[in-house]
């Protein structure tokens, strides 16, 4: 049986296009690769949005929608992608949470499979001279009974606010980010719920 790892890699090299944005600290809630392009969802501060604007501009992205929140901006960009996020994404890493730093640096938090999978992706990050540092490598005691998507369904709702109240957000705007019908994210949504409850209360 593989070890689920869980990892904290700071990377220092500026591989990144939203890394070129002076002053900027923005939160990566999901990535996920579509055809040749990766497709980010961040959170900026609300009056930080405007430089992501010109940043698309700059560096041919393309944002197709942006949701105000409060005082946050949650934006989906596309773009051809950085070498690290793309690495994740090709060895199946499920990201937990990403951010830029105001000092240019890219924080990653992940999870894999097993340290074979995690030996690959670090090999391609000293072939590409991608500067990084592993921050933290934890086990992972992980019980398999939420798919991959109603962990990244559940992960999203509970980071975007939609368990707070009142919410911070939509189930209709959550599934838009997402690309999936209200309803299909309804019913993953509810069936991992009654995954959790079922092994709280029922193991």
């Amino acid at each position: 049986m593989t070890q689920m790892l869980d990892i904290e890699v700071m990377v220092k090299t500026p591989v990144c296009p939203l890394s070129k944005i002076e002053n900027l600290s923005l939160n990566i809630l999901d990535i996920r690769g579509f055809r040749d392009e990766v497709a980010h969802l961040v959170e900026v501060d609300r009056k930080a949005c405007d430089k992501l604007s010109n940043l698309a501009v700059e560096e041919n992205l393309r944002i197709s929608e942006k949701i105000y929140k409060g005082d946050s901006c949650i934006a989906r960009i596309a773009s051809k992608g950085c070498i690290a996020c793309r690495t994740l994404i090709n060895n199946g890493a499920f990201l937990v949470s990403g951010s830029l730093l105001e000092n240019g640096l890219m924080s990653y938090r992940f999870i894999v499979s097993s340290r074979e999978t995690l030996d690959r992706i670090l090999t391609i990050f000293n072939k590409e001279n991608i500067d990084y540092e592993i921050v933290a490598v934890r086990k992972l005691n992980r019980r398999n009974y939420l798919t991959r998507k109603q962990e990244e369904v559940l992960i999203l709702s509970l980071r975007l606010g939609l368990f707070d109240h009142p919410r911070r957000i939509k189930i209709s705007e959550i599934s838009e980010m997402l690309g999936i019908r209200p309803s299909t994210f309804t019913e993953i949504l509810r069936r991992g719920i009654r995954k959790i409850l079922e092994d709280i209360f029922y193991t």
